[in-house]
């Protein structure tokens, strides 16, 4: 059983289940990661499921949300990962852009980019284990087994997961190239 339902009601084990089901379906659609076995002496890093329920900006019930996270904290560096830097915008350059806009009346925009790590590929081989209480089809794993007598099977990470440690990078890096694509160049 998934630790993190344990103590919650039939109704919230339902609606989080649910949400559980759909963010492992979404990542089985994309693509994110492999049935792989990892190689000799290479851990695969555990990862585990963070459930929340969300809400709209009046307070109101809006849905029940599950995110599947590495814990990258425990991820070694020069294996797993080599840079953690992403850039970000200082608050006082933020506060700078928006009174520059309200004098001059302009209108200001932001936007969110869904999904953004699980789009962005990873640049070295990671393997990570799935949440405790999520496991495989025993079909599949009987074939893993056929090819790997003895071995114990991981997930290969195609995609940045959340929790890793090079993910905001990997999707900074991938940003920027769209970005210079379009003709746009960083200042």
């Amino acid at each position: 059983m998934i630790m993190e339902l344990r103590s919650m009601s039939a109704d919230e084990k339902r609606r989080h289940t649910k949400a559980i089901v759909k963010e492992m379906s979404f990542m089985a659609d994309q693509g994110v990661t492999r049935i792989s076995l990892a190689p000799v002496g290479r851990k695969a890093l555990p990862t585990r499921l963070v459930l929340r329920v969300k809400f709209d900006a009046s307070g109101a019930y809006e849905r029940h949300k599950a995110r599947w996270v590495a814990l990258g904290f425990l991820a070694r560096i020069g294996l797993e990962f080599y840079s953690a830097y992403s850039p970000t915008t200082m608050l006082a350059t933020s506060r700078i852009l928006f009174a520059v806009a309200a004098k001059h009346g302009l209108n200001v925009a932001h936007c969110d980019l869904p999904q953004a790590f699980l789009s962005t590929p990873v640049d070295r081989p990671i393997w990570v284990q799935l949440p405790r209480g999520i496991s495989l089809k025993s079909d599949v794993i009987r074939e893993f087994q056929k090819k790997y007598p003895g071995g114990k099977p991981a997930l290969r990470l195609l995609r940045a997961l959340y929790g890793l440690r090079s993910s905001p990078a990997l999707s900074s890096k991938r940003l920027a190239a769209f970005m210079s694509d379009l003709g746009m160049q960083r200042s």
